[in-house]
């Protein structure tokens, strides 16, 4: 019975995912980086948001190849930092295909980072802090 209450739930959330606005923000050589247009507001001028970082070739992990990276962020849009609070990986581009089993993707006290200016992270923080809330 659990388990098919968290299939139904894994469901779920992958197709909502699936279906959110996703915006070309950055690029390098092997990685795309796109934001979600939806952003939720915190107190203290402080932004939830979820990058995706899509990539040409499979990265190597300690659980398995992946394509793309799901992940939720929250950005400090008056210090210019941001902290991420979980990721999971993908076996597809877009965050399709088979989620990779890891034993946790929440970070526990996540640090806040400070980034290089022009930089995919920048652009990415730059953008969640200019977006009107959902």
């Amino acid at each position: 019975m659990k388990i098919r209450l968290l299939l139904a739930i894994a469901a779920l959330w992958a197709s909502e995912s699936a279906a959110q606005n996703w915006v070309l923000v950055a690029e390098t050589d092997d990685t795309k980086f796109y934001a979600n247009e939806v952003v939720k507001k915190l107190p203290g001028n402080q932004t939830r948001y979820w990058v995706l970082y899509d990539y040409k070739t499979p990265r190597r992990g300690l659980h398995g190849d992946h394509l793309s990276t799901l992940g939720h962020h929250v950005g400090d849009c008056s210090d210019e930092k941001s902290r991420t609070l979980s990721f999971t990986d993908y076996s597809g581009n877009m965050n399709k295909g088979s989620p990779i089993p890891k034993p946790a993707n929440t970070i526990t006290d996540p640090e806040w980072v400070y980034f290089v200016p022009g930089s995919p992270g920048d652009k990415l923080l730059k953008f969640a802090c200019s977006r009107k809330p959902a």
